[in-house]
């Protein structure tokens, strides 16, 4: 099975107070709890699966994401929880 992956760029503006700890709340709703176990995975049970960038480059926070498709609106709307001004 193939899945469309989305990439996604966010920026945050430079006159967000936001600090750069906010992005944790992004990682532990964006990731499946509980973990699956091995066994699970031997059954071809997979998790989902994200990879995240996230730079700060001259006070200003980018965010680099590549999901599944179906789970672009999720994080989303992770990401704009947890920094609001970000585009």
């Amino acid at each position: 099975m193939v899945r469309k992956l989305v990439h996604l760029h966010v920026r945050n503006p430079k006159t967000d107070e936001t600090p750069i700890e906010a992005a944790t709340q992004i990682f532990s709703s964006a990731l499946p709890y509980p973990f699956l176990p091995l066994w699970k995975r031997l059954l071809l049970i997979h998790p989902r699966t994200y990879a995240f960038e996230l730079f700060l480059i001259n006070q200003l926070i980018y965010f680099y994401a590549t999901v599944p498709a179906d789970s672009e609106t999720l994080i989303h709307s992770v990401i704009a929880s947890s920094f609001p001004q970000s585009k």
